[in-house]
């Protein structure tokens, strides 16, 4: 495990013992061990999880139990891009971030844009804020986003099993007006991609007339606020179309079968999906897989009903994982690969 995952990830994810109390007081000062989870690394800002004890799905990235094919880097890139696209599609939304100091995390709400070509994400906020100062001070940070159930989807049958979210560890960058002769260049793409994600801003910024007017606007901006950028060196998303919604085959099924009015599932763009299910469709991988956990053989003469209840059972299986729709992939990936 990097050296990224620091204290509030072990007070958050390890159990570690937190700053402030008699084990805390006692670990800061240890040399080896301060818990079962974690070790003491002074120079990152207090703990960090040991590799030999992570056992979580999400950490070791072999997904949920439920689901087999493994996706692509490229079609992973593509499902955090239709989950995080935001509402109008500006790739705008609404974060938590957690930042840490002293061993003591912090959790704020931060709206942020993510950049599609390289998956960083921007921001712009008021000097001097708690979550400001931590980031300066330590710039590991973990950030979540969920998307909720909605109105329109509970009337579509849907349980709030089936909100899904996306975790996001990363390295955040602090920008004041003391770095815009050095990172003139890196501040004018930031703010091209997110001044235009809101309408009032976007009028304005589409108003200058050159570069050389931005930056005098990013200037007079940047009197009065930072701006952030996080780059991401992981991303962990969980997909609510392979949990078990219901019954686990069947539900999945029921919802990501495309019919005449278009897929039941309500989350994400039908485009996506086709593209999704077309990715498992013809993969050979994923097809021995199957074969192997519900091999297609006759039923034999003389089969028990134990044996019948089998063979019927891996026929259904088979039926609807190599069928067109998403049942069968991993409920659970991680995204390392943010090239584009």
């Amino acid at each position: 495990m990097k050296k990224i995952m620091v204290a509030m990830a072990c007070l958050l994810l390890g159990g570690c013992a937190a700053a402030g109390t008699a084990a805390g007081t006692a670990a800061a000062s240890a040399p080896a061990s301060s818990s079962a989870n974690c070790v003491v690394d002074p120079e990152n800002n207090g703990y960090i999880r040991k590799t030999d004890t992570v056992t979580s799905a999400t950490e070791e990235g072999k997904g949920l139990t439920y689901g087999y094919f493994d996706m692509s880097d490229s079609l992973k890139q593509e499902t955090v891009l239709e989950y995080l696209k935001g509402n109008e599609g500006n790739y705008r939304e609404m974060y938590q971030i957690a930042t840490a100091i002293n061993n003591v995390p912090t959790v704020s709400s931060v709206e942020f844009v993510m950049d599609p070509d390289n998956f960083n994400l921007y921001a712009l906020s008021e000097m001097g804020t708690e979550k400001t100062l931590e980031m300066q001070d330590n710039p590991n940070v973990s950030m979540y986003w969920t998307r909720q159930l909605r109105a329109e989807d509970e009337a579509k049958g849907m349980t709030y099993f089936a909100s899904y979210g996306v975790q996001i560890t990363g390295t955040a960058y602090i920008y004041t007006a003391d770095d815009l002769a050095s990172k003139k260049d890196e501040l004018l793409h930031l703010f091209e991609v997110y001044y235009p994600t809101l309408p009032t801003t976007a009028k304005v910024w589409s108003g200058l007339a050159d570069d050389a007017a931005k930056i005098d606007y990013i200037t007079k901006i940047m009197s009065r606020e930072v701006v952030y950028k996080i780059v991401p060196s992981r991303i962990v998303v969980t997909q609510p179309y392979l949990l078990p919604l219901g019954g686990q085959y069947a539900s999945c099924a029921a919802y990501t079968t495309k019919s005449d009015s278009g897929y039941a599932y309500p989350f994400v763009s039908e485009q996506f999906l086709d593209d999704l299910l077309a990715a498992k469709k013809d993969n050979a991988d994923y097809q021995a897989i199957i074969d192997k956990m519900f091999p297609d053989t006759p039923l034999k003469d003389g089969a028990t009903d134990d044996e019948k209840k089998t063979w019927e059972s891996n026929q259904a299986s088979r039926t609807i994982l190599m069928g067109d729709n998403a049942c069968g992939y991993k409920t659970q990936f991680i995204l390392e690969n943010f090239s584009r």
